[in-house]
């Protein structure tokens, strides 16, 4: 005999027992037997609501003798990305990153017009797969989508210096190093402003006028000239902030389409330790930037078909990333009570 339990939700741990009834009553339970459901498929695209411009290095890209001429936008807005004038196009590079193509700018002469391609817009959310390779004491000016002349992917001191949706310049220091491949997004909008690499925090602001160029250009920081040297894979730039959960299919898309990093490594260490009779502090280490913690505890809940009018069940108490700390304090608690608890690491992309 055989039964399918239904309507579960994905990588969660579920446990099992049964008991056989007639009318002469009731045996005693089985042993309990755990089984955890498999993770959710990756979407094979991402969000697409509100998505202005969508060019990649495998998709739309027309090129003379290797050289991009034409990088053609795969939503329905229609946009062409071509070498701006008096420029020369950017080079086509198959199998450079997962076996897929990018598009290489040389930091001398290679920049694309966009145009106005974000009018109307009120805010941005943009997703870039970005290797920075600055020529020897010089800026990398990885687009204009600004107004304070251009992003600066690093600079020649090697922080970022970026207007991307902004009247001014946020600068920062990089989380992971710029000169390899990885994820860069930034979020912009009246009276806010924040970046992630690889889904980690770097920067946010809470003052900002919202501004993007209405001659957008990819590949040179046309406030100060400075031509862009590395690899584009591929851009996604949205005409609003996306939400948590839109953010994370964005960059799951981008991380396993281009295999940027591994899955994130459960910690070495996981404690609790009673604080007082109503909190348990729990800790772990160490944390790795750029992944989200959950954490689940167990807990009774009652069932009138159990033995002991009750049974245990997992529910979700928090999350952490990684960046922010590596401990949280579970103040749902009672006095002389035991309680289990679970951790569980997933990457922010």
């Amino acid at each position: 005999m055989t039964y399918t339990d239904t309507g579960l939700t994905s990588s969660t741990t579920y446990h099992y027992r049964i008991l056989a009834r007639n009318s002469s009553g009731e045996s005693a339970y089985t042993e309990e037997l755990v089984a955890t459901t498999a993770d959710t498929p990756p979407e094979s695209e991402p969000p697409q609501s509100d998505l202005r411009l969508w060019l990649k290095a495998d998709a739309g890209v027309e090129t003379e003798n290797g050289a991009l001429v034409a990088w053609y936008d795969q939503t329905e807005n229609g946009v062409v990305a071509t070498p701006v004038s008096g420029a020369s196009p950017p080079s086509l590079v198959a199998s450079a990153l997962n076996s897929l193509p990018v598009v290489r700018f040389n930091g001398v002469s290679n920049a694309l017009s966009l145009g106005d391609f974000m009018s109307g817009a009120d805010g941005a959310e943009i997703f870039v797969v970005v290797k920075s390779a600055p020529l020897a004491n010089t800026v990398s000016g990885l687009w204009t989508f600004g107004g304070a002349g251009g992003t600066m992917y690093p600079g020649a001191d090697g922080l970022v210096r970026d207007d991307t949706g902004s009247g001014g310049v946020h600068t920062f220091e990089a989380m992971f190093p710029t000169e390899v491949y990885h994820l860069y997004n930034v979020g912009s909008g009246t009276g806010y402003w924040c970046n992630e690499q690889n889904g980690a925090w770097v920067a946010a602001y809470s003052r900002n006028p919202f501004v993007f160029s209405s001659a957008a250009v990819l590949g040179r920081a046309m406030g100060s000239g400075a031509w862009f040297s590395g690899d584009v894979a591929e851009i996604l730039v949205y005409d609003r902030a996306l939400d948590a959960s839109e953010r994370q299919a964005v960059g799951a898309y981008l991380v396993r389409k281009y295999d940027l990093f591994p899955p994130p490594e459960l910690p070495e260490s996981f404690e609790a330790i009673a604080l007082t009779p109503y909190q348990i502090g729990l800790r772990w280490s160490p944390s790795q930037a750029g992944v989200i913690y959950m954490l689940e505890r167990e807990h009774a809940v009652p069932d009138e078909d159990a033995e002991e009018g009750y049974s245990m069940a997992w529910e979700a108490i928090g999350e952490m990333r990684g960046e922010c700390g590596s401990a949280f304090v579970d103040t749902q608690v009672l006095p002389s009570t035991l309680y289990r608890y679970r951790l569980r690491a997933q990457s922010c992309g």
